[in-house]
């Protein structure tokens, strides 16, 4: 492989102008990272003075990359959002590749999925026959998983910013995620139950692969540290009549309450943009608003619960609190702004989530310089781990572990707070784990 004046040129920049901004300490891989790219720059003598001339290309060439988010229905929260980080990436990167009067331009092609696991394989297969090989998306693991034999038969690239399915966690696949596994979620939503007072929780759950992976992770570790996960409700993912998932769900927690007490019982839901629906059903349920209820990443900061008055109420007055991957503060020069042009657009809160998605365009730009264009394949699939281990985003580190999924990551609990008289998402507390069982949990206070 050749080392083009852009390669250099961006590898110079990605070194010495990102990094230099670095409050951290550089890693020992990453710093083998610096010495292997030197060694590799000194034997291919590819760059040239920065003053040089480029050489003016014939005609410009697309790098299609694809990108399946939920936009119209299901998770539109973090799929709208999505949509607008990778618009703003791509809008970026054309930029600075103009600047070098490089022959090459992107263009992300953003499919909806609606949420629907066999619209994303269907959309998938779209995308492989336009020619691309790296795809940001989907959101949730019902999705990934849906496409995952596709993807790995078919030298497609994955990089979800939202799938938590530990079942997805595997080593040497097509599929990398830019958060960590839902063990981790699990880990900060029982400590937070159990900082709570809470020894019981009565579950409800979506029917698929991600909510059902959360409430099975987050019983292991609230079992660990003392706490007890009572089985509940398990609804399908078509579900928009919620009686009798209301009517089996109180009948669990009335008993839970007569064996636990009401201050120490709670619900435990894993969902998406349908608790919206739910929480309309159940507003005035005497006792399923008696008792905390705890959330999932798919409903944090959801914009459905916030234009739905009736959801918003209820999740107010039972202190509903929805983790997601933290915020990294020493990484706020970079989010803060980008957060804030992407709610200029959208009008939505934005989360960790989407400046993954954001990151993952970076990446996944970042791949295709390292290979020099040349759309091999093995080449990008070998590279890519390589360089998130060094990449240090809007979402901060983005290091992956050996089954190519986050490796690091604190939590936040967003609730719906009481501002002004204006119900709105809040960050609300935080976790941080640590070597033990019991990590830290910090309340910033909601209402």
């Amino acid at each position: 492989m050749k080392l083009t004046p852009i390669s250099c040129k961006f590898w110079y920049q990605i070194l010495f102008n990102n990094y230099s901004e670095k409050k951290l300490k550089l890693s020992i891989r990453f710093l083998c990272f610096i010495v292997f790219l030197f060694f590799t720059l000194s034997l291919f003598n590819g760059c040239k003075d920065k003053d040089s001339t480029p050489v003016e290309p014939s005609g410009k060439t697309e790098i299609k990359i694809g990108a399946l988010f939920s936009i119209s229905s299901g998770w539109t929260t973090l799929g709208v959002n999505s949509k607008t980080a990778l618009e703003i990436a791509e809008t970026q990167i054309n930029t600075y590749l103009a600047s070098l009067n490089s022959q090459y331009t992107v263009n992300f092609i953003i499919e909806d999925t609606e949420l629907d696991p066999a619209k994303a394989l269907e959309k998938l297969k779209s995308l492989k026959a336009q020619g691309v090989q790296i795809v940001v998306g989907p959101q949730s693991s019902a999705e990934v998983n849906a496409i995952k034999s596709y993807a790995d038969s078919n030298d497609i690239l994955i990089i979800s910013q939202s799938s938590t399915a530990f079942s997805l966690a595997v080593q040497g696949d097509n599929i990398f995620r830019l958060c960590p596994d839902d063990i981790h979620e699990g880990e900060a939503v029982a400590n937070l139950m159990y900082s709570d007072g809470i020894t019981a929780a009565v579950s409800i759950s979506r029917n698929d692969a991600g909510n059902l992976g959360l409430q099975s992770a987050t019983k292991n570790h609230f079992e660990l540290i003392g706490g007890n996960i009572i089985p509940g409700v398990t609804y399908e993912a078509s579900t928009t009549d919620f009686t009798e998932t209301a009517a089996a769900l109180k009948a669990a927690v009335t008993a839970a309450i007569a064996l636990h007490g009401q201050a120490k019982t709670a619900v435990y839901l894993t969902a998406f943009d349908e608790a919206a629906n739910l929480f309309s059903a159940i507003k005035d349920d005497p006792v399923l608003t008696s008792v905390k209820w705890y959330g999932s990443d798919g409903v944090a900061l959801s914009n459905a619960l916030i234009v739905n008055n009736d959801a918003a109420v209820f999740a107010n007055t039972v202190n509903y609190l929805n983790p997601i991957f933290g915020l990294d503060n020493a990484a706020a020069d970079k989010w803060q702004p980008l957060m804030a042009q992407i709610k200029a657009v959208t009008g939505i809160e934005v989360d960790a989530f989407t400046l993954a998605a954001y990151d993952a365009a970076w990446l996944a730009f970042q791949t295709y310089v390292a290979t020099d264009f040349s759309g091999s394949f093995s080449s990008m699939k070998s590279v890519f781990p390589f360089i998130a281990n060094s990449y240090y985003g809007t979402s901060g580190w983005t290091s992956l572990n050996e089954a190519g999924d986050r490796k690091y990551g604190n939590f936040d609990f967003w609730g719906i707070c009481s501002e002004s008289g204006t119900l709105k998402w809040k960050r609300a507390a935080s976790f941080q784990p640590s070597t033990s069982e019991i990590g830290t949990v910090t309340y910033f206070g909601c209402n």
